[in-house]
């Protein structure tokens, strides 16, 4: 019994149970999705810093400095980025500091070195400063205790760079799936071999692989099956140890060669779903085998795509804890027509910008060409008639 593309996607991420934790030091942590949430033990910055070459001092001796009329200062110390300053300035004294630098106590406010003559062992202060003007405070990045960043954060360089000013060198992570692809045909031969009468070339494998790579995700193997019911069920249980998802194209229709769901069960697989009402990709399967979960996609080269882009993903997404792989929805207005009524809920490409979409040529499900510059899968609901110009269409963006 054929299932609706939601519940479809409902039994996926019920079936599925997020992987567990690693840890990864900073460096090597890029791309992937905070475990737990992280919380900093220090104050950042650490101590009152400058955030220019230049004097650290009192603000009211500033007051009336102009070029015409300058404050002069007594410089008391010199203090260097990774330095500590050796005293405590009094009312009319100043503290010689570089970029980054503690500014000493006493200071309260810090005057670029433009603003003076440079002087030592006395300064000329030329311009008027206020309490606190150009001075980094202890903890105004953060502060200890305060919440970093949340779970399932995806870790770029900016949340990296997080943790490495916050001193932290190591996190939990979830890890990255590791996926298996097998493409089913006893018709299907590899790009750059010669064809022969009946055979066609295996994109739908290609397809797979690079789209998860295009995700950051781990390929472990994959590899093209002849229609032989024992070496794809050998196939797939020996993929088991090392996979955390298996996907699978073709095979999965109701003609005689199509043998993944016999091939399934004959290793103690469950079938949770056969059957999605979507067009194309009708045939979608579900099982799962032992905890492994297996993803059987029609073998039709565009419906293999958008089956794939709208459930590996859920699967994917609940895999890793990475909600970037998720469809994001929107509603655009059609810029061509579409002439075909759609009993069934059909999926299309089509190219979405600036609220509009437009539909290309060649939609059958064994067309591919057509895909490339698409960004999106316009959903049209079962049911409808043609489509004009100007109508309204949910689509996913891809």
């Amino acid at each position: 019994m054929k299932i609706e593309l939601e519940e479809a996607i409902e039994v996926i991420t019920d079936t599925i149970n997020r992987l567990d934790m690693t840890k990864k030091k900073i460096n090597e942590a890029l791309g992937y999705i905070l475990a737990e949430d992280l919380v900093a033990q220090i104050d950042q910055p650490p101590f009152n810093r400058s955030p220019l070459d230049g004097y650290a001092l009192k603000a009211v001796d500033t007051i009336g400095a102009s070029k015409d009329e300058p404050v002069r200062l007594k410089v008391v110390d010199t203090v260097f980025a990774g330095g500590q300053p050796a005293i405590e300035i009094n009312q009319h004294e100043a503290v010689r500091l570089m970029t980054g630098s503690p500014i000493a106590n006493g200071c309260d406010c810090v005057i670029m070195q433009e603003d003076t003559d440079m002087g030592f062992p006395f300064v000329e202060i030329y311009k008027e400063h206020k309490p606190y003007q150009n001075f980094c405070f202890r903890g105004e990045d953060f502060k200890t205790c305060e919440l970093l960043l949340k779970t399932g954060t995806k870790m770029d360089a900016v949340a990296l760079a997080v943790c490495a000013s916050a001193g932290i060198g190591q996190i939990d992570v979830i890890k990255r799936p590791r996926v298996t692809v097998f493409s089913t045909g006893d018709e299907l031969v590899a790009p750059g071999q010669a064809l022969e009468s009946g055979q066609i070339y295996d994109a739908n494998l290609f397809y797979i692989c690079l789209r998860l790579e295009q995700m950051g995700l781990e390929v472990v193997m994959s590899q093209t099956i002849g229609d032989d019911c024992g070496v794809i069920s050998d196939k797939i249980k020996n993929a088991l140890q090392h996979s955390d998802l298996i996907i699978t194209t073709g095979g999965v229709s109701v003609g005689e060669k199509d043998l993944l769901e016999a091939a399934i069960k004959k290793i103690g697989g469950q079938i949770k779903f056969h059957g999605v009402n979507l067009k194309p990709g009708t045939p979608a399967m579900f099982s799962v085998l032992g905890e492994t979960p297996i993803l059987s996609l029609s073998g039709n080269p565009f419906a293999c795509i958008s089956t794939f882009e709208l459930l590996a993903r859920p699967a994917l997404s609940r895999l890793s804890g990475n909600d970037e792989f998720l469809l994001k929805e929107k509603t655009a207005v059609l810029k061509n027509a579409y002439p075909k009524s759609s009993k069934r809920r059909r999926f299309i490409r089509g190219l979405y910008i600036d609220g509009g979409v437009e539909i290309p040529r060649g939609d059958s499900s064994g067309q591919i060409r057509s895909m490339i510059g698409c960004n999106c899968l316009l959903d049209i609901p079962a049911g409808s008639g043609s489509l004009g110009a100007g109508d309204e269409i949910r689509l996913k963006l891809l």
